[in-house]
């Protein structure tokens, strides 16, 4: 995996190239080689073969939570010396709302989970921190850009097909909702542009050759200094960054890196970064995708809609 390849997975993590697996792909491919200075059939080429691999899976598209009156947070969990991170995850997996669960050398379990309100987010910290017998919980709230559109019964009938596992084409999602292809274009293209919908990448670390993933966690002194030194950290990690989590509290790079001394040397540079006040660098050992966790929303969603018409 050389640097190229980091770039295009930073960009198919940014949510917004649905394309890619439902549909006409070459206008994503188009706009993905003009961003990152190669042609479309290089861009197609390097998917084709990360995909083939198994290291990218099929991309779940998912609403924006906030259409289902939900938020997102993060949590940074440290448990104690010799626990099986592996039986946690599984446990960690029941509590419900979870997205994604990812395990650390060294101890470090990172959830990404949705809450309804405050109350349901303090009750989610307390049963995962307790599960994990934590040592230290660090949450963030994950921003989430905020939908401009409006959605009617068939704009969450496409978004419910859109979820179903498997790749479906244009032409087969279509047929199967009734209407015309140029419909679900129009659609699924407004929905894009006004952040109803985003697609969520989906990747193998496992398969990952030549190569270490690390999660770069790190705190900033309050002020106006924490967005020059996210954005000197975006700019320093570009060779290695796939994620950038600039989130509320906290921020968590994730990085693609050649090997664990060029974790050691990401971690030194990024604490003398200026306005930077504590950074750690866990190496990623596992992964729980459970992108289909929303499916369930969308399904309510629609009920509620069929009952309101009737």
């Amino acid at each position: 995996m050389d640097r190229l390849d980091i770039r295009i997975i930073r960009e198919l993590s940014q949510g917004r190239n649905v394309g890619l697996v439902w549909g006409d792909i070459n206008p994503a491919y188009r706009e993905m080689g003009l961003s990152l200075g190669v042609s479309k059939e290089t861009i197609r080429g390097r998917v084709d073969k990360m995909r083939s691999s198994g290291v990218l899976k099929p991309f779940p598209v998912q609403p924006n939570p906030g259409l289902l009156g939900l938020s997102v947070g993060a949590l940074t969990v440290d448990v104690p010396a010799q626990t099986s991170t592996a039986e946690l995850m599984k446990k960690v997996c029941l509590v419900d709302g979870i997205l994604l669960l990812v395990s650390h050398i060294g101890g470090m379990i990172g959830v990404i989970f949705y809450y309804e309100d405050d109350a349901s987010r303090q009750k989610k910290v307390s049963l995962i921190s307790s599960i994990c017998s934590a040592t230290a919980v660090g949450f963030t709230a994950i921003p989430y850009p905020l939908c401009s559109v409006g959605l009617s019964r068939l704009d969450w009938e496409i978004i419910a097909a859109l979820q179903q596992r498997g790749e479906r084409s244009h032409g087969e999602i279509s047929s199967g909702l009734g209407i015309s292809g140029k419909t679900l274009q129009r659609r699924l293209k407004r929905m894009i542009d006004g952040w109803a919908i985003s697609r969520l990448i989906s990747t193998d670390i496992r398969l990952l050759r030549g190569a270490v993933v690390g999660s770069l966690v790190v705190h900033y002194s309050r002020g106006a200094g924490r967005a020059e030194a996210d954005k000197r950290l975006i700019r320093d990690l570009d060779e290695f960054l796939f994620f950038p989590g600039i989130w509320s509290t906290y921020s968590v790079y994730s990085l693609i890196l050649p090997s664990i001394p060029d974790a050691a040397k990401v971690l030194e540079r990024t604490r003398a970064t200026k306005w930077v006040t504590s950074a750690r660098i866990d190496l990623v050992d596992g992964r729980i995708e459970l992108y289909d966790t929303l499916l369930d929303q969308v399904q309510k969603k629609l009920k509620g809609l069929a009952a309101a018409a009737t």
